[in-house]
């Protein structure tokens, strides 16, 4: 039931806000409250995001192993029913 929650979130964030910040903001709070993500400190590693998404399981898998060739990595999954490309996949790398 919680990652119902964290969609409606984001969604919320998104609409309210309306900038290409809301869905960083957003992501970054769901990395840390899963543990997936610590905050940089100025002296720490930076890090870079992007959101991927498929109509099913396999091809959300298929996207994120194609990243991993560029470094990506794979940190959070969530299925939101409403949309149609339903599997969405979090991935992060550090900054080059």
């Amino acid at each position: 039931m919680w990652i119902l929650d964290y969609t409606q979130d984001v969604t919320e964030r998104i609409e309210n806000r309306g900038d290409s910040d809301a869905l960083a903001d957003a992501l970054n709070n769901v990395l840390q409250d899963l543990g997936a993500f610590t905050p940089p400190t100025p002296t720490g590693d930076q890090w870079e995001y992007q959101m991927i998404s498929a109509a099913n399981a396999t091809d959300l898998l298929n996207q994120a192993n194609t990243q991993g060739t560029q470094g990506w990595e794979l940190a959070a999954v969530v299925v939101d029913t409403s949309r149609p490309d339903k599997y969405v996949g979090f991935l992060k790398r550090k900054k080059q």
